[in-house]
């Protein structure tokens, strides 16, 4: 659930797939309609670049089929720490906020989501930690 302004300032990023939807508010009766105008949030996008061999996550899930692994899915540790999560460089191309395919608790942002946020007085609204870009040799 997002705010008008922080709806216009994403708008402003490359959301992909991404879309806003409003929101309708009622009275607990629902007769009257509250003039509150937030919207929800589809984030709509996901990328492979997780490098699950070189990040701080467990294997939640593996669906092995005729002796290969066809899904894997991870989680993230409880208490996920700044670099806990490591990606590859496919990480730098598309949208600015997205969900990894393998990887099931996270939402990642790109450094122009944060710098936007920052500039503009939101970074508080997002409990971020940052990770960890592996680039080959």
């Amino acid at each position: 659930m997002v705010s008008p302004r922080l709806a216009e300032l994403l708008k402003t990023l490359d959301l992909g797939n991404g879309d806003f939807f409003e929101a309708e508010f009622y009275t607990e009766d629902g007769s009257e309609r509250l003039p509150w105008s937030h919207s929800f949030w589809n984030i709509g996008n996901k990328k492979d670049s997780f490098l699950p061999e070189k990040s701080n996550v467990t294997r939640i899930n593996a669906t092995p089929r005729k002796n290969r692994i066809l899904l894997e899915t991870y989680a993230t540790e409880i208490g996920v720490q700044n670099d806990d999560i490591a990606v590859g460089p496919e990480a730098l191309d598309g949208p600015d906020v997205w969900k990894e395919s393998k990887l099931s608790d996270c939402i990642l942002f790109s450094d122009r989501f944060v710098q936007l946020m920052q500039e503009n007085g939101m970074l508080h609204l997002f409990d971020l930690k940052s990770v960890r870009l592996i680039l080959p040799d």
